[in-house]
């Protein structure tokens, strides 16, 4: 609780304020529903328990500070208002940087837009295309093997294999090894099929140091604002309390 008279009075204010201005004080509030801790995410990063999830945090607040500043208010709220200060810089970086939809754990699903870096962007292509080459090589030869119901898969045990049903190929090429005999089916590999697994996995283990590299960059970019951060996330809380103060006195009085 505040015990300095001259804070009390303020914070009265500003809750006289928001009581009188329903409408502008629903709206905050609405908007103020969609920000997030900054202050813990900021914390988590800088003791580096964070994960991507708190990046997301800090941009999902972010986005939202221009409609806050939009809300015309009078005397104290609308100070708190303007004392918010202006990250739209490190905001549009963490909107270019961040996918959309975040995973906990960095590695998991991806965590920086390929647009954001152009050689995480080949290689992606170049994932992107191994995807293509696998189904075009799956109909060479299902062809050459005349077995219509030839498919790919992959374990971590074995990588890529061709497998055919239980009475194995039509037709089996010398390239192709038996590497498994299972109860209802038969698997195969081949050279080509080695190379592009060894391809495959060169370009997603360089996917991964990309991209834990660009990560620890961003996280780096937040730090660098963690004074500004940390004020942005003290002025919200103040917002958040006040309206919450004011719809209960509205309700009670």
């Amino acid at each position: 609780p505040l015990m300095d008279v001259k804070a009390i009075s303020r914070r009265q204010n500003a809750i006289k304020i928001l009581v009188e201005a329903r409408q502008e004080c629903t709206a905050l509030q609405d908007i103020l529903a969609g920000t997030r801790d900054v202050e813990r995410a900021l914390s988590r990063l800088a003791l580096g328990t964070g994960n991507p999830l708190d990046l997301g945090a800090i941009r999902d607040t972010l986005r939202l500070i221009p409609d806050i500043k939009k809300i015309s208010l009078e005397d104290t709220v609308n100070t708190i208002i303007k004392n918010i200060p202006d990250l739209s810089e490190l905001s549009s970086y963490l909107e270019n940087a961040l996918e959309e939809n975040l995973p906990r754990f960095l590695g998991a699903s991806p965590v920086i837009r390929s647009s954001f870096n152009n050689e995480l962007n080949d290689l992606r292509n170049i994932s992107t295309r191994g995807e293509q080459w696998l189904s075009e090589y799956l109909e060479k030869e299902r062809e050459a093997t005349k077995t219509p119901k030839l498919k790919t898969g992959f374990t971590n045990a074995f990588g890529y294999y061709l497998e055919a049903g239980k009475n194995g190929l039509t037709i089996q090429p010398d390239y192709f090894k038996q590497t498994q005999t299972l109860v209802n089916a038969k698997r195969y590999t081949t050279p080509e099929l080695k190379n592009f697994e060894a391809k495959m996995k060169d370009s997603e283990a360089e996917i991964s140091k990309i991209e834990s590299e660009l990560y620890f960059e961003v996280v780096s970019k937040v730090l660098e604002n963690s004074e500004p951060l940390q004020l942005t996330g003290k002025l919200l809380g103040i917002l958040d309390c006040t309206a919450s103060c004011a719809s209960i006195a509205r309700e009670r009085n």
